[in-house]
């Protein structure tokens, strides 16, 4: 593992991840590289005791590719948590619409007594009241984003952040 983690976080214990598929997606874009899934499962498998993955995203059942994808995810190890996304019609657009925010950090809560690290992979200010109230279950808060899409808040409650940029030899396509 090519990170340095400070003496007080353990690789070996429970590890659960959390993923925000959706600033994952927008972090991609501002990388020179996309993010192969399995070989992310696999660095995190190997580099902590990794107890739990999930991916939390909306998607379009109609878009046979995307249900392909989570079905993929889902073979890999992935506990693949979705729900189906909404068209908002506007005077001035189409919106498609499927936050999974509110799942992601209910089960972050629910499942804490079940790790000692959580690793979330998100840079969204959203989630810095969940990282906020795992601090004061003793949790260790590992961030991983891309360097463009990490808000200060979440920068700054993690114990540690992980540039994904820094990842890019281990997770790259």
């Amino acid at each position: 593992m090519n990170i340095q983690l400070p003496k007080y976080i353990n690789p070996k214990a429970k590890t659960s991840v959390y993923i925000d598929a959706a600033n994952m997606f927008y972090s991609q874009k501002t990388m020179s590289f996309k993010i192969n899934y399995q070989k992310l499962y696999r660095f995190i498998a190997t580099s902590f005791n990794m107890r739990l993955i999930s991916y939390y995203t909306g998607y379009d059942p109609q878009n046979e590719k995307q249900l392909k994808f989570l079905a993929k995810l889902e073979g890999f190890g992935y506990r693949v948590v979705s729900k189906p996304i909404k068209r908002i019609n506007s005077k001035r657009k189409r919106v498609d619409k499927a936050n999974v925010d509110v799942e992601l950090a209910i089960d972050a809560v629910l499942e804490c007594d079940s790790y000692d690290n959580l690793i979330i992979a998100s840079g969204d200010s959203d989630f810095g009241y969940l990282l906020q109230v795992l601090k004061q279950k003793s949790k260790n808060i590992l961030v991983m984003s891309s360097r463009g899409h990490i808000s200060k808040e979440l920068r700054q409650l993690s114990d540690v952040y992980i540039p994904l940029e820094k990842l890019k030899s281990e997770i790259a396509v």
